[in-house]
C-alpha cells in the first residue's frame, strides 16, 4: 500500500547508493527509491506483489526483488494471510492482525535478516520499513548493520508498543522524528498506534548544525 502524501514527499528527499525496501509490497516506494539510489533492494514475501515488484524491475533494473520476508533471523517464518490484506498482496504479522480482518490461513516463507544479507551485500544508506506489525523484530535482526552503518529509517509503525521499543533499541544513536499518519482524526484511538517514524543518526543531526 502506497503511504500518505506527507511520508511520501520526506521519501522523496532522500538520496544515497543503496537502500533496503523492506515489505516491498508491489513496488510503489521502490520505483521513488530508483530514482535517488543507485540500487534498491525490494523484500517482498506475498507471491501476489512479488510478480508485480518483478515486472517494475524490467523497467527499473536498479530495482532487485527479493522475494523473502525480513525478521530478526534468517531461515523460514510463518505470516497470517488475513482476508482485507491479501486483497492487497500483503502478508500480515500476528502483532496486526485485527486491523486486516479474519485470518483465513497461515503461509511459511523463506526469511533474511538484514545482518545476514548485508554480509553478502551492499550495505544500506536507507531502510524503508513496513511489514505490517513485524517492524520491532525487522530491526533487532539488523542492529549490527544500522549501528555499524548508521542509515537513515523510515518505519512505518503499526502499534506503540513497537515503536516504543524501536526507540529504545536505538536513541543513543538516532533522532527520531514521528508524523502522525493523515487517515486519523487527532481523537481517533488508532491514532497512537499508526505512525511514520524517520530516524536521522544523531552524528548527521550534528553535522547539519555545525
Amino acid at each position: 500500500m502506497v503511504d500518505p502524501p506527507n511520508a511520501i514527499a520526506r521519501i522523496r528527499q532522500v538520496k544515497g547508493k543503496v537502500a533496503y525496501d523492506i515489505g516491498g509490497n508491489v513496488g510503489e516506494v521502490a520505483a521513488i527509491l530508483s530514482s535517488n539510489f543507485q540500487l534498491v533492494y525490494s523484500f517482498e514475501p506475498a507471491k501476489e506483489s512479488l510478480a508485480k515488484l518483478e515486472e517494475l524491475s524490467k523497467q527499473k533494473p536498479n530495482i532487485i526483488p527479493i522475494g523473502m520476508a525480513v525478521t530478526e533471523n534468517s531461515g523460514e517464518i510463518d505470516l497470517i494471510v488475513a482476508s482485507s490484506s491479501i486483497k492487497k498482496g500483503q502478508l500480515v504479522s500476528g502483532n496486526y492482525l485485527e486491523n486486516w480482518g479474519k485470518q483465513i490461513g497461515v503461509r511459511r516463507v523463506p526469511a533474511i535478516s538484514i545482518d545476514e544479507f548485508s554480509k553478502d551485500h551492499y550495505p544500506p544508506d536507507f531502510i524503508k520499513i513496513d511489514v505490517e506489525g513485524h517492524e520491532l523484530s525487522v530491526i533487532k535482526g539488523g542492529l549490527n548493520t544500522i549501528r555499524g552503518f548508521l542509515p537513515r529509517l523510515y518505519i512505518e509503525v503499526h502499534l506503540d508498543s513497537l515503536g516504543a521499543d524501536i526507540k529504545e533499541l536505538l536513541s543513543s544513536i538516532y533522532d527520531f522524528d514521528i508524523i502522525p499518519h493523515p487517515a486519523y482524526s487527532k481523537d481517533s484511538p488508532r491514532r497512537k498506534n499508526h505512525y511514520f517514524m524517520f530516524a536521522i543518526p544523531k552524528l548527521q543531526t550534528y553535522n547539519k548544525l555545525v
